[in-house]
């Protein structure tokens, strides 16, 4: 294999994290460990894509998008808590008009 490599701990100084936040992101699948290669690496092409995202996968936007993900978590079972409601409502309104 000719294509450069880093491994874990220098994944984790180039995003200025930890490594087991490096970890993390091979487990979710934001970074895919090569199988070809001993020991865990990851591809430089696929490190380097990542780095113009490094916001988005750093710790402070890593929480910040968790905190978006359960903000609009809540919204949608509050929504579909009120579309439920609704729903029983006009089940209730067309039935006394079936009955009339």
């Amino acid at each position: 294999m000719n294509d450069p490599v880093y491994t874990v701990n220098e994944v984790a100084k180039l995003f200025k994290t930890s490594t087991t936040s490096v970890y993390t992101m091979r487990n979710e699948g934001k970074l895919k460990q090569l199988k070809d290669v001993p020991g865990i690496k990851f591809s430089a092409k696929e490190v380097h894509a990542l780095m113009e995202l490094d916001d988005e996968y750093s710790p402070i936007g890593y929480r910040k998008l968790k905190k978006e993900v359960e903000r609009l978590e809540e919204e949608n079972r509050k929504l579909k808590n009120g579309i439920k409601k609704i729903t029983s409502q006009m089940l209730v309104i067309v039935g006394e008009e079936l009955q009339c």
